[in-house]
């Protein structure tokens, strides 16, 4: 939410954002705060609190790129597995950072299931009567 949010309102900027983590091998959060003061997570949090959308989703949407703690993996968390999952196998734009840190991992013979299973999900989704149009 907050990456779109950003694009949005500014696309060469998040252009130079990303060109800029890649070429210095840091995280796109770490370029963000830097460049703009905060970061996607902290953006897309505070919009969905805008929206007032559900305590646990703003937490996950703002709180997707920290450590989890022990025991279970928060929603965040698995937010944050899933943004990698889509990054790595071209669902999002983006990149990743090599040896971030996972809570779940798809076996490569399972990987091919999955995305037909997203590719099954979004044309689901755009095809939606709610009046939300998403294009894949």
């Amino acid at each position: 939410i907050g990456r779109m949010a950003m694009f949005h309102a500014d696309p060469a900027g998040l252009d130079q954002a990303i060109a800029e983590a890649i070429r210095s091998g840091r995280s796109i959060e770490e370029v963000e705060r830097e460049q703009l003061g905060y970061d996607h997570a902290e953006l897309g949090g505070l919009l969905a609190e805008k929206w007032k959308l559900p305590a646990d989703i703003c937490a996950a949407i703002g709180q997707h790129h920290q450590e989890a703690g022990e025991g279970q993996p928060s929603l965040a968390s698995v937010v944050a597995e899933a943004d990698r999952f889509c990054v790595s196998h071209g669902i999002l734009p983006g990149y990743v950072v090599p040896g971030a840190p996972g809570v779940v991992v798809v076996p490569d013979g399972e990987v091919a299931q999955v995305l037909k299973q997203v590719d099954t999900l979004m044309a689901s989704i755009t095809q939606e009567p709610s009046g939300v149009h998403l294009v894949p």
